[in-house]
């Protein structure tokens, strides 16, 4: 059996703004090493910055934009949201992403929302 150990990326450090005015999802590229273990459940981390005045629902899915309008996509609906800055993390499919180039989609539905720090933690053999 191989070892495997914990690794990450930081897939987005900088914060970025999304509202429903947009022309569809907006995206970023991200490489996985050659080791990525697809059959283990990485953890997708990020912050989430509202506006406490505004109830908002927004969508994060991986390399296939169509997967958004699936059951498959991480949804988010946030109401009454009693903190502008939160953190949230979430146990994602691992089959849904492969050794080499990858890509995560985000898609605001309703609101306006603000994302930074976006890290994958997956597992790699050794």
């Amino acid at each position: 059996m191989a070892t495997t150990l914990v690794d990450y990326t930081v897939i987005k450090d900088s914060p970025f703004e999304l509202g429903t005015s947009g022309s569809g999802p907006h995206f970023f590229d991200f490489e996985l090493p050659a080791s990525y273990v697809n059959t283990l459940s990485p953890i997708l981390q990020f912050v989430v910055r509202g506006n406490l005045d505004d109830d908002y629902t927004f969508q994060v899915g991986f390399n296939d934009p169509d997967e958004l309008q699936s059951k498959a996509a991480l949804r988010y609906v946030c109401k009454n949201v009693e903190s502008k800055i939160v953190s949230l993390h979430e146990v994602v499919s691992g089959s849904s992403l492969a050794p080499g180039k990858n890509r995560i989609y985000f898609r605001v539905n309703t609101g306006k929302v603000g994302f930074s720090d976006v890290v994958l933690w997956f597992q790699r053999n050794v």
